[in-house]
């Protein structure tokens, strides 16, 4: 949530229930009513209504089934965060670019998870980068020579990290990868 961060929450579906099943689905822009204390382990959703913008996600198998991976990794991920307003402006705001995506929404997960390093912390030097450079990925930059260490990448599978971390929303569409990639 925008105001509490990560929360645990307890929906009741029903007849009688103003939470309706087709808004508990996978990366749904929701506004919602919580009853109970921040501090306690579940809260209970209230009220429940979808914002407009997010009706073409379900509509589409492919997007559903990328919003379903993307949700379980941020449940793993962001499990003890707290209220962080630049991490949920840049969830909220992928999700709405995500939902109107027509081109290139098959590497909308690559380019998303590259981004949310930045907000967790660990996002890769791009300084250094040229052709031939190997990516010393416990230190997170380019090196020239091999690292001591057995966790790098060598210089064919570092042109294409380096591809993919220059990318974004307006230009994932450009990126082609392959199976061996």
């Amino acid at each position: 949530t925008d105001e509490l961060g990560y929360v645990a929450v307890s929906v009741k579906v029903g007849r009688r229930s103003k939470v309706r099943l087709s808004h508990i689905q996978p990366l749904t822009l929701l506004s919602v009513e919580l009853h109970g204390r921040p501090s306690q382990q579940v809260m209970h959703v209230t009220e429940c209504v979808a914002l407009p913008g997010c009706e073409m996600l379900m509509m589409d198998p492919a997007k559903v089934m990328m919003a379903q991976f993307l949700a379980e990794f941020l449940q793993h991920t962001l499990r003890e965060v707290q209220r962080d307003e630049h991490l949920f402006d840049f969830i909220f705001n992928s999700i709405l670019r995500y939902n109107k995506v027509e081109r290139g929404a098959a590497n909308f997960h690559l380019v998303f998870l590259v981004k949310l390093t930045h907000y967790l912390g660990f996002f890769p030097n791009l300084e250094g980068f040229d052709s031939g450079v190997c990516f010393d990925l416990e230190n997170g930059c380019f090196v020239r020579r091999l690292p001591l260490h057995t966790n790098y990448l060598l210089p064919d599978a570092t042109v294409a990290l380096a591809n993919l971390l220059r990318l974004d929303y307006d230009t994932m569409y450009l990126y082609d990868v392959n199976r061996r990639q």
